[in-house]
């Protein structure tokens, strides 16, 4: 330069490059915490018995006692610890309404509502074990059936059902009930002057070791049959059963001249009256559940 000074170096394209190194460099640091953040946020949690999601209902009980006290004539948790012996404390709380077996109970630690306290169920043993609702109901038409049950590969028989006969398997008149059948389909029959059926397609087997959730219902929109939270049968043309009074039973009833689970009505059953297996969360809701319910009930055991 004319006056000798040193000319300084021109710094403004240093002044660019310097932030935007920095700036490169935090958004890098944002996007990564971001990113695990994210991946935080979206970690699911796999045990089954702890698992989170929007589930209605915690417990099987909690499932039951929503439906609420006036439309439910049972719910039971089938848990032998009750006191007096011998007897099952009706859930809904509404109405006293303890239930009664037929022989002392023997308790299962094999459960299908899985976050219920206390974790246990009651094994059928197929020829005595019987769980007898008190007071008689004339000619329910409108109702809704459900239960949990477990049945080895020779598990048959009644898991609930109506009959005439109070505290006794041997009824005179029997309909509404829900059984398995000798292949282990599930059988939801009611009789309006005839046999009447509705089941589980041939060739699947629910005597297979697994619990399993059953919900029957019958009301003006016919007769519907679910299993494990899935619709599995209907017909929209029998809307009414036997014309009789009788009782809610769990684990027996009558079912001579009823028939296995076939579509033609075939009268050729030949099974036992008394379920082999284990049942927990029976209940008896007086009208019909719907299909969000059904879902709702099932989820709360998973």
């Amino acid at each position: 330069m004319p006056d000798g000074r040193r000319a300084r170096p021109d710094r403004r394209g240093g002044r660019i490059v310097v932030p935007l190194v920095i700036l490169t460099v935090l958004a890098v640091a944002a996007l990564t915490t971001f990113s695990a953040t994210g991946a935080n946020l979206t970690a699911r949690v796999t045990n089954s018995k702890d698992t989170a999601g929007t589930n209605a209902f915690f417990t099987c009980r909690d499932a039951a006692l929503a439906v609420g006290t006036s439309a439910t004539k049972g719910a039971y948790a089938l848990t032998p610890t009750n006191t007096p012996a011998k007897t099952e404390n009706d859930l809904s709380g509404s109405v006293p309404r303890r239930a009664t077996y037929a022989i002392a109970p023997t308790s299962s630690a094999s459960v299908g509502c899985l976050r219920d306290s206390p974790s246990t169920s009651v094994s059928f043993n197929g020829t005595s074990q019987c769980l007898s609702v008190p007071g008689s109901v004339t000619n329910p038409n409108t109702f809704t059936i459900e239960a949990w049950f477990r049945a080895p590969s020779t598990g048959r028989g009644k898991i609930i059902g109506f009959g005439d006969a109070n505290q006794s398997a041997a009824d005179g008149h029997y309909d509404r009930h829900v059984y398995l059948d000798q292949t282990g389909r599930i059988v939801f029959g009611v009789y309006p002057g005839s046999v009447r059926t509705i089941s589980t397609p041939a060739g699947r087997s629910y005597a297979d070791g697994a619990w399993h959730a059953v919900v029957a219902s019958l009301s003006s929109a016919g007769m519907t049959l679910y299993v494990d939270g899935s619709l599995v049968a209907t017909n929209t043309s029998i809307t009414t059963g036997e014309n009789f009074s009788g009782y809610w039973k769990i684990g027996c009833g009558n079912l001579t001249a009823w028939a296995n689970g076939t579509s033609n009505g075939s009268i050729d059953w030949s099974g036992p009256s008394f379920f082999t297996g284990e049942i927990q969360f029976a209940a008896i809701y007086t009208r019909a559940l719907s299909v969000d319910e059904v879902r709702s009930h099932y989820a709360a055991g998973r």
